[in-house]
């Protein structure tokens, strides 16, 4: 098995926590701002869960994107590569796209444990993190 093969089956395999790890914290926050409640350490856990897991899988696709043949090919003639979909996708709006959705997570993340009131960091929790959950489906 090669090392490409490796880190697809990981990165393809990852994802599956990073979306449940995503919905965990957009239901912890919606349903903190709904019940009106405190921050709790299980609010906390998943503010933090989120962009951890978004780092381990922007970390895989990294390294994916210099062991592929796909995003390869497409770096070796950007200009043909931008007037095919796939290799477009692949070469440029999925790294787009998972940078927009660890920096919207890591920013909603700083900013809760700047927040003292617990309604706020909900909210905060739920746009930022919600937005890149959403960016990443």
């Amino acid at each position: 098995m090669s090392t490409y093969s490796v880190v697809l089956s990981l990165h393809n395999l990852v994802r599956w926590p990073v979306v449940a790890l995503g919905v965990y914290a957009v239901f912890r926050a919606g349903s903190g701002l709904l019940a009106k409640g405190g921050w709790l350490p299980a609010d906390d856990k998943a503010r933090k869960l989120f962009p951890i897991s978004l780092d381990v899988q922007v970390t895989l696709g990294t390294l994916l994107a210099f062991l592929s043949p796909i995003t390869t090919t497409a770096w070796s003639n950007m200009a043909v590569a931008m007037g095919d979909k796939t290799l477009r996708y692949y070469a440029v709006e999925h790294a787009l796209i998972a940078v927009a959705a660890i920096t919207l997570a890591h920013i909603g993340s700083a900013k809760i444990r700047r927040i003292k009131d617990s309604r706020q960091k909900f909210q905060t929790m739920l746009m930022f993190h919600g937005l890149a959950l959403l960016l990443l489906l």
